[in-house]
């Protein structure tokens, strides 16, 4: 996932993105944590993934047992077995998001990748929103311009209309030196505000 970004002319670096801008880091600290902060938080994260019991969850998931065609009584405990575990496999998914914000904002970078591929491994299907906007934040952190434009546009492709996420897209045209473009999305966006308030005011 740390490959190296596209070609690009040099821009002026934009101010770090802020821990709290990451998805799933209502718990986690609102700066950048110091060495003992940042350990403890991972030692709680070590102990929420062993409670959750990963070896579990992926056998279950990896074979998840099909009750017989004649054996009715043993559905309804079967869907309360589908239940726990595709909570518990929920429940790991956002460890990991969060083990790789904390480890982000510490520009801890191998085991930031390493820990937003695990949460990858726990979605139920690839492309999940937190873990795409999470993955877009660690690409413009670590200087992966191109990398993070593409993540975001992924992102723009299921939520077009988005504000927030376009002027991010306008921010990272300006990041890359396309100032032409960044100059004509911030006016586009700056008629789509003042339409947004005639009609709201309508």
């Amino acid at each position: 996932a740390a490959a190296s970004a596209p070609a690009r002319t040099p821009a002026a670096a934009a101010p770090t993105p802020a821990l709290t801008a990451a998805p799933d880091a209502a718990s986690s600290p609102a700066a950048a944590p110091d060495a003992s902060r940042a350990a403890a938080v991972l030692a709680q994260l070590d102990d929420a993934r062993r409670l959750a019991g990963p070896d579990a969850v992926a056998q279950y998931f990896g074979a998840a047992p099909v009750p017989s065609a004649d054996d009715s009584a043993a559905r309804p405990a079967l869907d309360i077995d589908k239940k726990r575990f595709t909570a518990r496999r929920d429940t790991l998914a956002r460890i990991e998001r969060l083990r790789a914000d904390v480890h982000r904002a510490a520009a801890a970078w191998s085991p930031a990748w390493q820990a937003l591929a695990d949460a990858k491994r726990w979605e139920p299907a690839p492309g999940d929103k937190s873990t795409r906007a999470l993955e877009a934040l660690m690409f413009e952190q670590a200087d992966h311009l191109g990398l993070s434009l593409q993540a975001l546009e992924a992102q723009l492709k299921d939520e077009p209309a988005d504000l927030k996420l376009q002027q991010q897209r306008a921010g990272l045209y300006r990041r890359l030196g396309w100032t032409a473009f960044a100059d004509a999305e911030d006016r586009r966006l700056a008629l789509q505000v003042r339409q947004r308030a005639t009609v709201d005011n309508w």
